[in-house]
Parts: structure tokens; sequence; C-alpha cells
């Protein structure tokens, strides 16, 4: 586990309308996910993304990638699933413990009740401008619970949390031995 907190970002960059193989147009939301460490490397790390920043920190991962509404919902019901089971195993823990402390409820109690938001579905006009920029400031709500949520796994559980890790996969980030 890491000793210190890494920080997170991602950002829908855009979007682009193209057809699919099966003629049908779709829309590609351009995302760009940003990792820094508030600690900045020893200079004996090489790695492809590593570059300095202004605040002394370093950017360990920045990669952008093209995904479709369906992959998105997708990774939204992945973290959902992962939120849920972090509530339930929290409240399990609580209800075995007797010496449960007012705070650690109220805490299990916001995870219990936080919920992801994002855009609903549509079966006609996902293509029209106004209904994608609708959605983009809307996938960007999502990205910033996201991007909090992350902040807290990596608070108690570092680069070693089911989220942090389903993220990376998403993105398809490799080699991230040095994080």
């Amino acid at each position: 586990m890491s000793s210190h907190t890494l920080s997170f970002s991602i950002i829908v960059d855009g979007y682009n309308v193209v057809t699919t193989k099966d003629k049908h147009a779709t829309v590609m939301y351009d995302l760009t996910f940003i990792v820094k460490n508030p600690i900045p490397l020893s200079s004996s790390c090489s790695t492809n993304t590593a570059i300095s920043t202004h605040n002394n920190q370093q950017i360990l991962i920045s990669m952008t990638v093209g995904k479709r509404y369906s992959e998105l919902r997708e990774l939204f019901k992945n973290l959902t699933s992962i939120l849920n089971s972090h509530a339930h195993q929290h409240h399990s823990t609580l209800n075995s413990s007797t010496a449960a402390t007012t705070t650690s409820s109220m805490s299990t109690t916001l995870a219990q009740e936080f919920k992801f938001d994002f855009p609903p579905k549509l079966l006609f006009g996902n293509t029209n401008p106004e209904i994608i920029e609708k959605r983009k400031v809307e996938l960007q709500h999502f990205f910033d619970q996201v991007t909090m949520q992350l902040v807290l796994e990596n608070r108690t559980e570092g680069v070693s949390g089911e989220m942090y890790k389903t993220v990376l996969q998403f993105f398809q980030v490799q080699n991230t031995h040095y994080i």
C-alpha cells in the first residue's frame, strides 16, 4: 500500500459522432484520466507518462481514450457494484461490533446512501448535438463523483483499491508498478 495519497481527475474532453460497421451512428466521448503523485518520483524511476508539473507534483498517468455510452454505462454498473459491496461490508462489520463509534456509523450511512449519478439511456436522438452536450455535462458530473470516490478509497486502501483497479482497467492502463 502507498504511504501517500494520489490525486485523480477524469475529464470529458469532447466527442465524435462515428458510423459503426453496421451503419449506425454512435457517439464516442473523449475522456482523459490523470493520476498525480503529490510527492515527486525519484529521478531513478523512468516511466513513459511521468512528467513534472507545477505544484511540485508528478503526473503518473495521463491517458485519453474514446468510449461509447454503452462502455461508460458498464463502468457505471461496475463501480456501483463495488460501492454497494463496500457499503454492505461496512454495514456487516458494524453489526458484528458492539463498540462501533458514532463517526464510523455516520460514514457507513453516507456510504450506503451515496449513489453515482449517470445519464439515462436514450432510445432516440443520442447523436443530436444538444443532447450530446447535455450528456457530456452529465458524464462530467459522474466522473467528478468517481474521482471523489477514488480519492476516498486511495486514502484507506492505497493503490490496491478495487475501484481504482477497475478504473485503470477501463482506461486500459498497464505498467502501473511505479505507482
